[in-house]
Formats: C-alpha cells, structure tokens, sequence
C-alpha cells in the first residue's frame, strides 16, 4: 500500500510541476516541443524499470493511473492552445483555392502560424460546403488545421481580422471583372465567410495594399502577437521572390502544398464508376463568367468542343465529359463512342469527382485558361501520367488566330 501511495504522489507532483512549467513557457515552446517535454515518464514507482510491479500499480501495466491518463490530455490541450493560428477567407472556385495552398503556407511560415484550411464555397456564392481536406489529400509539409478542429478548440474567435483591400490586384481594380464577379467583390469588401460560418471577430484592422509583399513586409503588415489573425485575401499578395513559382509543370510539382491528389474516397469512388474500362476525358468549361473574363478581360475565346473532341486519343471507344453546360448537344465523334458525365447534388463533390475521372483517365484534353483543366494537367503529371497523355488547348485571340 505504501509502494502504491508513493507512485500516485509522485506523479501528482510530476504532472502538477510540468503544468506550472507549461503555463510559464508556453510561449517559448512549439506544440511538438512541449509533448515532447511533458510527456510523463513510463515507469513512475518505486521497482526497478527492468523488473515486474508486484503491485501493477492500480492495474496499469506501465504503471500510468487515470489521474496520470487524464493529466496527458491535458496538456496536449494545452499545447494545442499555443498553436498561432492564421484563418484566411476562400474567394474563388476550387481550382485556384488548390492553388492559394501555397500562399497560405508561404505566410503561415513567415508569420510562424498555422493555417487553418477554409471550407469551399459553392462557386459563385456564400453557401459553404467542407473542408478543403475533405476533397483533397492535403500533405502535412506545412503545418495546418482543419477548419472544424479551429471551431471546436477556438470557438470559432479571430482576435485580429486584417481586411485586405487588394489595390495591387488588376482584377480588383477592373470594372470588368468587378461586374463580372459581384460576390468575389462583395466577399472582399464585406468579408461574408467568418459570419456565414459563425466565427468571432473581436477586432478588424483594414490594411489597403498598393504592391505586392515581401518577407519583410508581410512581417511588417500582419505584425501582432494576437492567438488568432485572419485575413480577408490572399490571392496575389505575395511577390515574385516570396511567392511560390507557379509557372510549369516541374514547378507545380514541386509545391509542397500542392494536393498530392483527391482524397481517397473519391479516387475509390470513381474506380468503382469507370468499373475497370479504359477512357478518355475531357474538361469543356461553358460557364457564363469564364468566357466573359476571357473575352473582356484577357480578350480571349475559348476553344469550341469539336476542337478539344479532335485530340482525344485515336482508339477511343468511351469518353468521359467534364462540363458544367448543362445541355450538350450532338457531339463531333463517333457514332460508335459512348459518352459518359458523372452528376450528384453537391456541387463541389461533383468538381472533385470531374476531376478525378479526368486525372484516371488515358488520355486528357483541356482549355489553356480554365485553372480547373491547369489542376487537372498538373495532378495527372503528379500521378506519373505520360506526359503525351495531356493536351491543354491554347485559347483563341477574338480574331481566331492561336496567340
């Protein structure tokens, strides 16, 4: 009995004293540093570590009581406290959300946070569906968090919402883009997303930015000592040295960030759709605000269906479409190739699961300016896919000639 008092006082003292340390040094500690320190000892009582416990100590083969048990998920709590957390607001369709990974790990590192991954938007809207690591196999190169694990242990509070006013931004500034594109406008000047979620903002700090930043100034701009910063935009704000090279194929590939591909449950779900049978795909994005951004914009048009149908591969006997027109009429091939779409009610899980079936397929055929068919081209690259097996179509100036 005495043996047994003697190891639960000891370890009362113990967990006790490291408390008090965690408490006084949180700050000089990362999470992983501070399990590291506090993580309690295997063998606590009064027997040799070489030899059996004749008491078990209360029934624990390596001697940990519940108050010990207990204890431990206490300061994993607390050392999940610690974490300096950036939020950022989603602002556009999934693909170039992929692509603002690498952004968001850029300044996750150079503020010394970590990055709490948004939930995507329905394109278009304010209707926010998961997680970006629920459609995505997000790498853990970067130090991240899911959104819901932010609310959970946060309750959803941002200490300090820094609103970004993009002035450095050609689209922000465009009357174009701004007609073209009213809720991408309305999220940065309102920043709907950490309402429409629930969060908490106790204090908002508007930072107009008329150039792109560097490390410094991104030091400089975000600079506090505040748990929880979020920022409203993110898109472009980072220079050419600080920023990420995004330019190519290798580049891509590079990025730490960058999925490695769709989340498991998808690539399993579309293995089941195509039942095993050998396909091509195509993406052929029809959408409204695409071809106006391409034509008044980038004085751009895009390039028809029969065009992309001509790459497809020359024994094609099954064609998967991904498309967001919602009719299609007679399609350009032959009489003797099936076609298939992929269709579900939710509209981000029916882009992941398009573009699952285009990085499975043989052969991929897409457009130059949708950063959906650049997504696609680069996850194929990723998966080790021929590099011939691509075909990304270059769009058309408005005089029809190849720019």
């Amino acid at each position: 009995m005495f043996k047994r008092d003697l190891c639960a006082s000891l370890r009362a003292r113990i967990l006790t004293h490291n408390l008090a340390i965690l408490s006084w040094k949180s700050i000089f500690y990362t999470e992983q540093e501070a399990a590291l320190f506090l993580a309690p000892p295997k063998h606590l009582c009064t027997q040799p570590p070489d030899s059996a416990c004749p008491t078990r100590c209360v029934g624990y083969d390596d001697c940990r009581t519940p108050a010990t048990v207990a204890g431990r998920e206490a300061i994993q709590e607390m050392a999940a406290q610690m974490r300096r957390l950036l939020v950022y607001q989603p602002n556009h369709g999934l693909a170039v959300e992929v692509h603002m990974l690498e952004t968001a790990m850029h300044l996750g590192e150079i503020l010394d946070r970590t990055v709490v991954l948004p939930r995507l938007p329905i394109l278009e809207t304010t209707n926010y569906e998961e997680g970006l690591e629920y459609y995505f196999n997000i790498p853990r190169s970067f130090s991240w968090s899911p959104n819901a694990e932010f609310i959970r242990e946060r309750h959803g509070v941002v200490d300090v919402l820094y609103h970004v006013i993009p002035d450095y931004s050609p689209y922000y500034r465009s009357a174009a883009v701004r007609e073209i594109h009213p809720v991408w406008l309305d999220n940065i000047e309102h920043y709907r997303y950490f309402g429409s979620l629930g969060m908490t903002i106790r204090q908002v700090v508007t930072r107009q930015i008329l150039h792109q930043l560097d490390t410094e100034a991104v030091q400089r701009v975000f600079a506090t000592d505040a748990p929880v910063i979020g920022i409203t935009y993110i898109n472009g704000l980072l220079d050419e040295k600080t920023r990420p090279r995004s330019c190519g194929e290798d580049n891509f590939a590079q990025h730490r960030s960058v999925p490695t591909g769709p989340n498991n449950h998808f690539v399993a779900l579309a293995s089941s759709f195509i039942d095993g049978r050998e396909y091509d795909a195509i993406h052929w994005r029809r959408s409204k605000t695409l071809i106006q951004m391409a034509r008044r914009f980038m004085k751009l048009r895009l390039p028809s269906l029969a065009s992309l149908c001509d790459h497809i591969g020359p024994h094609c006997q099954r064609l998967f479409l991904a498309t967001d027109a919602p009719r299609i009429g007679g399609l350009p091939v032959n009489r003797g190739i099936e076609i298939f779409r992929y269709h579900c009610d939710s509209p981000n899980e029916n882009a992941v699961m398009d573009l699952t079936l285009c990085v499975l397929a043989d052969h991929f055929v897409g457009t130059e300016v949708s950063t959906f068919s650049h997504l696609i081209s680069r996850l194929r690259h990723k998966a080790g896919k021929a590099a011939d097996s691509t075909v990304v179509l270059p769009s058309l100036v408005q005089d029809g000639q190849a720019p």
